[in-house]
């Protein structure tokens, strides 16, 4: 079943932006940079709006080397396989923030104003990701009243699957819809902000 979701504000966390720019609570004092992140989230929120979709398939067939869903898509890697070895079905899903935080991150840039655009890339990196959590949170609660438990999520271009999947996965998802594509050499997801990946279903 494939369904859309939207995200008018999908807002990070400031302790989840500060790990991506590279602080350790642990070993390096954040200082100011709690407030000027947390600033920086009020200010840029209007550009952290997220589209998604998420399509559900049965699998059926598999092999050590690939999984074959009844969709017609064959994904091939072993790593995968192994994550889906138990799973009776898959979720293939797409999330993407659009151009807009892309074209601001431009504008600082040619602007001078390096921080800022270090802090919005790192915000929308994180931004793309709470939202992928946040579908995938409600998914899982309605796919437990069904008696399924999720697998670890599964991204292209991890350990072994190629990146060369990602054309057929936007296909299948009809996700033009939300406004993603990907390169059609380098198979990277246009706008960059986006993701897709996989989620397996085991039966409890």
């Amino acid at each position: 079943m494939r369904r859309l979701f939207h995200l008018q504000r999908s807002l990070p966390s400031v302790s989840a932006v500060l790990g991506r720019l590279g602080y350790n609570p642990k070993k390096t004092e954040s200082g100011d940079w709690d407030s000027r992140v947390e600033k920086a989230i009020g200010e840029f929120s209007s550009l952290l709006e997220a589209r998604g979709v998420v399509d559900t398939s049965r699998i059926v067939a598999r092999t050590e080397t690939e999984v074959t869903l009844d969709n017609g898509l064959v994904l091939n890697s072993t790593r995968l396989a192994s994550v889906l070895a138990h799973s009776a079905e898959v979720s293939l899903l797409a999330a993407t923030l659009g151009r807009a935080v892309l074209e601001q991150i431009h504008h600082l840039l040619s602007s001078g104003e390096l921080t800022q655009a270090t802090l919005l890339d790192a915000i929308a990196s994180e931004s793309v990701e709470h939202f992928v959590d946040w579908m995938q949170a409600i998914i899982a609660r309605e796919r437990l009243r069904l008696g399924f438990s999720p697998t670890m999520r599964f991204s292209p271009g991890y350990g072994d699957w190629k990146l060369d999947i990602q054309p057929d996965i936007l296909r299948v998802l009809k996700a033009e819809e939300i406004g993603l594509s990907v390169h059609p050499e380098s198979y990277i997801l246009l706008p960059e902000k986006s993701i897709t990946a996989v989620i397996g279903w085991e039966r409890k």
